[in-house]
This record gives C-alpha cells, structure tokens and sequence, in this order.
C-alpha cells in the first residue's frame, strides 16, 4: 500500500509541477482568447481576474487558480443570475 501511495504523491508532484506557478499577461490573454491590452485595461478597472506584481509593479502574472475562480464567478446560471 505503501508504493501505491508514493506513486499517486509523485503522479499529483509531477502534474502540479506541469502547471506554472504564474502565468504572465501574455499568456492570460490568450487563454481567456482577450489582447494584453484589455488585461490592462480590465486590472486599472478593478476587473478581470486578481493578479499579482513585482516590486515596482513591473512585471504581472496571473495564479491559474485565481483566473479559474474568475471565470467560475463569471457564469451565469440558465434560468438567470450568476452563479
């Protein structure tokens, strides 16, 4: 049982080590099919999905989980609403 259970932990390390820990603008912007413009546009808005800086605020990435829970915030529910 021992080995099975070291293979699922070295599977889930090996899938999470597939997924970049942040994506740069670029990357959220084609992956949410918008310009890097609109990201712009939507972070000085107060909208789009949360997004972390460098000091200085020079450099910009994107958490897959937080463009996730922004995309699952902006479902909307047959019948109305969001969800």
């Amino acid at each position: 049982m021992a080995t099975r259970k070291t293979k699922t932990t070295t599977a889930a390390a090996a899938s999470a080590a597939a997924v970049p820990l942040l994506l740069t603008a670029a990357q959220t912007a084609d992956l949410l099919g918008r310009s890097t413009e609109t990201l712009k546009s939507w972070r000085r808005a107060g909208l789009g999905p949360d997004y972390v800086t460098s000091p200085g605020g020079r450099l910009i990435g994107y958490r897959p989980a937080d463009i996730d829970a922004w995309l699952g915030a902006q479902t909307v529910v047959r019948g109305g609403g969001a969800r």
